[in-house]
């Protein structure tokens, strides 16, 4: 898992999807003000133009990747539109149901009804494989008590992680880590990390913990070409211009890597941000640019 920088896209198709979002969530919150459950639209959520353009595509936000473990989903019917915080009902990390509290927060025995006021907001949904959703399910615990009113949600504590999330509290890479072997581990024993990993079994298959292994394997190979082309400007049977457009490319590759654009990138973040940032390789890139511009003026 690793956090996902999400830009809300502007179109007409958008647009329309977020109005319609708007009026089913009033309505949902309306039947609940007159003591009715609230009805849950999945086809809205669903829809076919935005889940194509927006959950599904192989580019920018989500890279055609589950949030949660980063496998590649190839075929895109098993990508299911998961809700961070569950649309209706919730259990505890022991699969107990959730009741609701009254104003003294004692239980009322009645069951939760879930974030119905979130169901169709985009920050709450979220791609993700057959695995991780089916594992997560109406699962969401959290430290204290559950929201049960809409806004309430802003003063929880949730034990689970978004990747979408602003805030620095909920940055992955402040709660996961991935070591030499490939297997995810929780930063200074995060319990939210530790929650991440058991829920969503993040190392449960040999073929994550490969995966992961194989991309920090590449880091350190792409780091070595780029220290090889570096050293490379000493040389005068060398053609700069080639030199200075192999460091540029290497640098394209790593702020690639940070940008989320390849699979299993929590791994690679692990092994580069020990030594690197975005902005060093945005900075050296910048550098051979110009000396580029210079060689081609």
């Amino acid at each position: 898992m690793r956090k996902i920088f999400v830009q809300e896209p502007d179109s007409d198709i958008w647009e329309k999807w977020i109005h319609d979002c708007q009026e089913e969530t009033q309505k949902a919150i309306d039947s609940v003000t007159k003591g009715d459950k609230p009805i849950v639209n999945e086809s809205l959520y669903k829809r076919k133009s935005i889940k194509e353009s927006y959950f599904v595509s192989k580019d920018a936000p989500f890279y055609g990747r589950c949030v949660y473990c980063e496998t590649p989903i190839a075929d895109t019917q098993y990508i299911q539109i998961e809700h961070f915080r569950p649309k209706a009902g919730i259990k505890d990390e022991n699969g107990k149901v959730i009741n609701l509290k009254d104003e003294n927060k004692i239980d009322t025995g009645k069951p939760h009804l879930g974030y119905y006021w979130l169901a169709y907001d985009w920050r709450n949904l979220l791609p993700a494989c057959q695995k991780c959703n089916n594992a997560k399910n109406t699962i969401f615990p959290v430290d204290g008590h559950h929201a049960q009113l809409p806004n309430e949600e802003v003063k929880e504590k949730p034990l689970l992680i978004n990747p979408l999330s602003d805030l620095e509290e909920d940055n992955p890479e402040n709660h996961l880590a991935v070591d030499t072997r490939g297997v995810m581990i929780a930063v200074n024993e995060s319990r939210r990390g530790k929650m991440c990993i058991k829920l969503f079994g993040l190392n449960a298959k040999d073929q994550l913990l490969d995966s992961r292994r194989k991309q920090k394997e590449r880091i350190e190979f792409r780091l070595l070409k780029l220290a090889n082309a570096c050293q490379e400007i000493a040389n005068p049977e060398k053609s700069q211009k080639e030199i200075f457009e192999a460091i540029v490319k290497e640098c394209n590759f790593f702020i690639d890597i940070y940008r989320g654009k390849e699979a299993y990138t929590a791994a690679a973040l692990s092994q580069l941000n020990r030594k690197y940032s975005m902005q060093w390789f945005q900075n050296l890139r910048k550098t051979f640019e110009d000396l580029l511009s210079q060689l081609d003026g």
